[in-house]
């Protein structure tokens, strides 16, 4: 079975910002981000660079249950 391009991303992240509420500065700013389907994907990055915020935009955490300022698509 051969595996092909799909026509249009799996998971598609247009100018995501967020910041927690009291923070001084967003944990994100303007992250644009395409992720296909049936492909692995790696995020890494220094501590405090946004990895565990990005993953609670993807899951719905944000801005479920964190609250603060959150604008994207």
């Amino acid at each position: 079975m051969s595996v092909g391009r799909t026509t249009s991303p799996a998971i598609s992240i247009r100018g995501l910002s967020f910041t927690y509420r009291g923070a001084s500065r967003p944990a994100l700013d303007g992250v644009d981000l395409d992720l296909e389907a049936l492909r692995w994907g790696l995020l890494l990055g220094p501590t405090g660079a946004g990895k565990s915020t990005l993953v609670r935009c993807l899951n719905r955490a944000i801005p479920q249950f964190y609250p603060g300022e959150h604008r994207g698509t």
